[in-house]
């Protein structure tokens, strides 16, 4: 979809400005969304993404647009024990063969293959409200049943998936970003973004960034934001942050006896911390998230660029000096990666590896405004640690190299003025990107409209992730590009993604800190 069509589109829908009460204090909010999946601003509506969220969503309610229903599935041999509860529901409860449930949690979970192959929830839940989300674990506790909670569905393992009552929260996706004080106790007078759990980063993303802001978040489009911050959350910009779960300022949760209770620095603070880096454990579920916004001119400018190497022993010693140049402004990320036995397999020079890709994101200082300035700054890094030069650049110079990088230098975005048309677009290549802006550089706007873990019979894995080294040696990444280069006939990739080894962002208390001396997250 290009900026052109989405302006030519674009409706009263795309910007909701209303005022409403936020917590105790008035809260001036510049946008909010509908908690519908298939009620989306113009330009995210006319994705391939969302109009598959959309589909999945109808599936679930028989092709009902009714909104703002509660609806339980149920295994056949499940339902009778359902009936000698005796507990008043609102939910509208459905019988499905145990073969249907299953193929519904598989595909809720963008279609990640579980952990045990032979599993099958007794019920999946689809909750619209806070309430809805009461209801259902009453009864679970009323069954002794254990919980299961999907946010986005792009788990990396499907661990919400299991013997008991499965809460899906696609239903629950409305958002507001707030301009204004909540509250005092929060200690932050900043822009605030509420958003529920079912919302995904694409979305978060496209609103904050419709009103100016930033967000730290995940760097794919389609992983759901309340899942992330929970576990931690690591982004391109943690070097100057921290981590996203750091960002959190409240959460509205629904404890295990049903009860639905604010949690923050100030209410429950034991929880607060446990829940940002350990609330996928199941301490309780989360129904919304506020986090923090920052505003656009925080920082400087934004470069991303991606560069192709053949083997291993190209990237060497230089690699581990470049990260510790500048650990707070540039974000590194290795990969080695394959797509399986083909056609070309015998003509390719290493069989199975088509490429090493190093990644290099750099987030500037707040004072350099100006595209030449960045691409100078790396260019004199990678001179530094005499990096080898990229393929397709053998024959350049690092200057010459860098100005293909991806590029975002809207430093005077005005958080507290209207409207879009004044957001510029980020080119990449000389080409115009969909989203414009930092979108461009945390979460690659082409993934919106190709196959997604959203389309249905998509296959996907990721046997290892959250793996965390304290170093990174040659011997590692022989030992990746090795097990990469073994024949498969389905794509295999592994990533070192550099991970700051204590040098970037503020503790603040969340059990996520624990992680902070590392130096290498490994997927």
């Amino acid at each position: 979809v290009s900026e052109r069509i989405c302006r030519k589109s674009r409706n009263a829908q795309d910007n909701k400005t209303i005022t409403t009460n936020e917590t105790a204090a008035a809260a001036i909010v510049r946008l909010q969304m509908d908690t519908s999946p298939c009620s989306q601003p113009a330009f995210l509506a006319q994705a391939k993404l969302f109009r598959e969220i959309c589909a999945r969503s109808r599936r679930v309610t028989g092709e009902s647009d009714a909104q703002g229903q509660c609806w339980l599935h149920v295994q056949t041999d499940k339902h009778a024990v359902l009936e000698t509860v005796g507990l008043a529901m609102s939910c509208l409860k459905r019988r499905k063969e145990r073969s249907e449930i299953r193929q519904e949690a598989y595909n809720m979970m963008s279609n990640q293959l579980p952990l045990d192959f032979h599993a099958a929830a007794w019920a999946i839940g689809y909750p619209s409200t806070v309430e809805h989300i009461q209801e259902l674990m009453k009864l679970a506790e009323k069954l002794n049943w254990n919980i299961f909670v999907v946010g986005g569905g792009h788990g990396s393992e499907a661990w919400s998936f299991g013997e008991g009552l499965v809460l899906s929260m696609l239903n629950m996706r409305s958002l507001q970003v707030i301009n204004g004080n909540m509250d005092n106790s929060l200690k932050w007078d900043g822009p605030v973004l509420h958003m529920q759990a079912g919302v995904i980063w694409a979305e978060a993303y496209y609103a904050v960034g419709q009103a100016g802001g930033l967000l730290l978040g995940g760097s794919c489009a389609t992983v759901g934001t309340v899942g992330f911050l929970m576990g931690g959350g690591f982004g391109y910009f943690s070097g100057s942050l921290g981590f996203g779960s750091d960002q959190v300022l409240r959460m509205k949760v629904v404890t295990a006896d049903g009860n639905a209770t604010i949690i923050d620095r100030a209410n429950h603070a034991d929880l607060f911390n446990a829940m940002r880096g350990g609330g996928q454990v199941g301490l309780a579920v989360v129904s919304d998230v506020w986090m923090r916004i920052f505003k656009r001119n925080k920082f400087g400018c934004f470069l991303k660029i991606d560069m192709k190497y053949l083997q291993y022993d190209d990237l060497g010693d230089w690699l581990f000096n470049l990260t510790t140049l500048r650990p707070k402004e540039l974000h590194v990320k290795v990969r080695f990666q394959s797509a399986g036995v083909g056609k070309h397999w015998e003509e390719r020079p290493l069989k199975a590896l088509d490429y090493i890709s190093v990644a290099l994101t750099y987030v500037a200082e707040a004072g350099v405004k100006v595209k030449q300035d960045v691409i100078a700054s790396i260019a004199q890094m990678m001179t530094f640690v005499d990096a080898r030069l990229p393929l397709g650049c053998e024959t350049r110079n690092w200057v010459e190299c860098l100005k293909w990088s991806r590029m975002d230098c809207s430093i005077g975005h005005d958080f507290d003025k209207e409207g879009e048309d004044k957001y510029p677009i980020a080119g990449y290549g000389g080409s115009d990107g969909a989203w414009g802006g930092w979108h461009n550089l945390v979460s690659a706007e082409r993934g919106l409209n190709q196959e997604s873990l959203y389309t249905a019979n998509y296959k996907h894995r990721t046997s290892v992730k959250s793996l965390l080294l304290m170093k990174l040696t040659m011997d590692t990444l022989n030992v990746a590009q090795t097990s990469v280069m073994k024949p498969r006939d389905y794509p295999v990739y592994v990533s070192f993604v550099w991970w700051g080894n204590g040098h970037w962002g503020q503790s603040t208390d969340a059990v996520a800190d624990v992680h902070r001396n590392y130096s290498w997250l490994v997927i």
